[in-house]
């Protein structure tokens, strides 16, 4: 397969396949270009690109299917616009995945959140999303552990990973030689605080 499509490649400039539109070319990179674009404009973009001309490339005898036309649309596109192939399939998954209707429900999580939560599948997906409106802010790693045990995975709360961080500053304070006495004292109480809260 990747020897056919290398062939492919390096002969197309010769070949019968029609080019993609300059203006096509140029709208996608506009998308691109612009670093204050959300990823979803750009992913509901490239669908309905997508959409709109896989069925023509496929009716190709250079190309035959579907799933090859997609593949050269895609590479064509990111050769023209200079964008990574794995970021454009990305935001073509994604979009797919998440209907507008959708995505638009789900807005209170960002792009790298809702990639998270795909990995558990159409299935499950709106689920974890439930379950993460209560246990925000929902980093992905946590998110990922969740869908990785099934659902059974603890969540620990907001407060105690700011409790974790703030002991773990004490800890700094006191062993820092230019920390002033008064704040040594101050920290010196937080870290015995905590070791009491740890023993009972």
């Amino acid at each position: 397969m990747n020897a056919e499509w290398n062939t492919m490649t390096d002969r197309d400039y010769h070949s019968a396949i029609p080019p993609l539109p300059p203006e096509l070319i140029e709208r996608v990179r506009q998308l691109s270009d612009d670093a204050d674009r959300p990823q979803w404009t750009a992913g509901y973009e490239l669908v309905a690109i997508l959409d709109e001309l896989v069925p023509a490339y496929a009716a190709l005898p250079e190309l035959v299917t579907e799933r090859r036309a997609r593949t050269w649309i895609v590479r064509k596109l990111c050769d023209g616009t200079g964008e990574n192939e794995s970021t454009t399939r990305d935001r073509i998954s994604m979009a797919r995945f998440y209907p507008t209707e959708v995505q638009r429900k789900w807005d209170v999580y960002s792009w790298s959140q809702m990639r998270a939560f795909k990995w558990a599948g159409p299935e499950r997906w709106e689920e974890y999303a439930t379950y993460f409106l209560d246990h925000l802010p929902a980093p992905v790693r946590v998110i990922r552990e969740r869908i990785r045990s099934g659902g059974s995975a603890p969540v620990e709360s907001a407060w105690k990973r700011r409790w974790e961080r703030f002991v773990d500053l004490a800890y700094e304070l006191a062993q820092d030689t230019e920390t002033p006495e008064h704040v040594k004292r101050a920290a010196y109480g937080v870290i015995n605080m905590d070791v009491e809260r740890r023993w009972k």
